[in-house]
């Protein structure tokens, strides 16, 4: 069977990452546990994902020419991840992300500084069309300007290739391009800012799916953590349980598994509900080690997790 091929738009960010007794207040500094700087970004962290589960990957997106440039560089080489559509900026920086990590949760709060990706231009979003139009799924989160998505999400209609869209950060969606969408994967907190409801509970996630169907997405997954995700298609209402993990580390980019994962497992021509249980499987074995990019779990460890 040929390696599947996912082509992600989206943002590299450097993460800046401190744990941190508890999140502090204005005006307080607070002595950290430990920090790192490492790679980053949500469309970033999820080609990383879908390399390192057997996937062709191609990252659409820009840097800095700067020493963060040069990671996302060394970064994409030492994976495996084709970086033809990645442009260099002479004139902005790389992203970044400031991210503080609960140390008895594992939960974070991030400040994401979009750099370069913000410069991204229609031209350079065209040259990167065969790699989108090559692809057996386009997966993209809103990191880049918005008719910049709306474009390239376009370009994957008309090719007929499927579109995950993972909704982050949330910015206003339209008709329009929902209805290009093969499925939705925002987490809670993304779908309460989307539809301007509340969504705390497994039962909100499910109307919060049946609510982005309607608005045109073919079908939508909610996540909600250790909770779980709730999916919404023509032929499932579905609520998957999360893994037990027996410690969380780090939450940051679960979500980036999770999505990476769904795209491989689409690309493979597994059934929704199938791949979404396989990206449930990468989301919980990332929380159980730091960092974004570094966290994303391999092939092996996910299918070792689903036959337990």
């Amino acid at each position: 069977m040929p390696r599947p091929r996912i082509a992600v738009l989206g943002l590299f960010a450097a993460d800046l990452t401190s744990r941190v007794p508890r999140l502090p207040h204005w005006h307080e500094t607070l002595e950290g546990l430990g920090a790192t700087l490492g790679p980053g970004g949500k469309a970033s962290n999820q080609a990383i994902a879908a390399a390192r589960l057997g996937a062709s990957a191609s990252f659409i997106g820009k840097v800095g020419a700067d020493p963060f440039g040069e990671m996302a560089k060394r970064l994409y080489d030492l994976e495996g991840v084709d970086r033809a559509y990645l442009v260099t900026s002479t004139s902005e920086a790389t992203g970044t992300a400031l991210i503080l990590i609960d140390d008895r949760s594992g939960h974070n709060a991030i400040v994401v500084n979009g750099g370069a990706t913000a410069a991204l231009t229609a031209t350079e979003i065209d040259a990167a069309e065969p790699a989108i139009r090559g692809a057996d799924v386009f997966l993209l989160t809103l990191e880049a300007p918005m008719p910049l998505v709306a474009r390239a999400v376009a370009m994957a209609r008309r090719a007929a290739v499927p579109v995950v869209l993972n909704p982050a950060p949330t910015r206003e969606l339209d008709a329009s391009l929902l209805s290009a969408v093969s499925v939705v994967t925002p987490n809670e907190v993304e779908a309460a800012g989307l539809l301007g409801t509340p969504v705390s509970t497994v039962e909100d996630a499910g109307r919060a799916a049946r609510e982005f169907r309607a608005r045109g997405a073919a079908a939508a997954i909610v996540t909600l953590g250790k909770r779980g995700a709730v999916l919404s298609s023509a032929e499932h209402e579905a609520h998957l349980p999360a893994f037990a993990i027996p410690r969380v580390l780090d939450t940051t980019g679960a979500g980036d598994a999770f999505n990476g994962a769904l795209a491989v497992a689409l690309a493979e021509r597994r059934p929704l509900l199938e791949a979404a249980r396989f990206a449930s499987a990468a989301a919980a074995l990332s929380v159980t080690a730091l960092g974004a990019a570094n966290s994303m779990p391999r092939r092996a460890e996910v299918e070792a997790l689903l036959r337990s």
